[in-house]
């Protein structure tokens, strides 16, 4: 979910690793990982033992990689983010809530889905607190938000070490997908992403609904599924997709 800043003008139209980390619990050796992940890229389940091993085969000369984790609320990010670092102590977890935008609510409530995407999420600060140093190697130092209060807080430092996963729907929008080394996006069905939002009982449904349509927006008009190294399913297995159809059939 992304954070608008609230002095933002609407658009015209609108966990630290381990000092001696271990590579993952089960490791998948490199010879089998092109027969694990399809040409397509595309894996009908989360198995983390392979996901693991990619993310560790892509670790650069200095042992640090810069993970997007996108897909809309619901698709099981964050049990994937929790999963992956419970596997393999390289993993650490930024939450892309962190960087939600404060905003008066009324003035949210306004938004069309287009702002929603564009202001919801501050992907500036994101970019500037964040990305932008850990891509050089630098530490990052950013102000989490706190959702209870409708403001910034602490101030959060962040090594640039290991495998650091940037968890959050529009974590690679085209604005920051230079700064990723590695991308995964969850493809979860929109019934079922609904399904678990109102099982959390945390929204309205009229937040709720305002925050699908934003997300319908950035996934009906930027392809990410298309862009990202590896597509998860994080859908039941009733209602997994063969591997030769493209991501986004089961969406409905």
């Amino acid at each position: 979910m992304s954070r608008p800043r609230s002095e933002w003008e609407a658009p015209p139209s609108c966990v630290r690793a381990d000092p001696q980390p271990r590579v993952p619990n089960t490791a998948v050796r490199p010879a089998e990982l092109s027969a694990a992940v399809p040409s397509g890229g595309y894996l009908r389940d989360m198995d983390i033992s392979v996901l693991s091993s990619l993310l560790v085969s892509a670790l650069g000369s200095d042992r640090r990689l810069v993970v997007a984790l996108d897909g809309p609320g619901g698709a099981g990010k964050s049990t994937l983010a929790k999963r992956l670092s419970e596997s393999c102590n390289l993993v650490s977890i930024v939450h892309g809530d962190d960087f939600y935008a404060p905003m008066e609510e009324n003035a949210r409530r306004a938004l069309t889905p287009e702002c929603g995407y564009m202001r919801y999420f501050d992907w500036e600060r994101m970019s500037r607190e964040l990305l932008e140093p850990l891509s050089r190697g630098a530490r990052a130092r950013y102000q989490r938000y706190d959702w209870g209060i409708n403001q910034l807080a602490e101030w959060i430092d962040r090594p640039a070490e290991g495998i650091i996963l940037i968890d959050g729907v529009y974590s690679f929008r085209p604005e920051l997908r230079e700064f990723y080394g590695y991308s995964i996006f969850v493809d979860t069905p929109k019934s079922e992403c609904l399904a678990r939002l109102v099982k959390r009982g945390e929204n309205t449904d009229e937040w709720i609904r305002r925050w699908r349509a934003a997300e319908d927006y950035y996934l009906t008009n930027i392809d990410t599924p298309s862009a990202v190294s590896v597509v998860v399913s994080g859908a039941p297995a009733h209602q997994r997709r063969s591997r030769g159809d493209p991501p986004g059939k089961i969406s409905a």
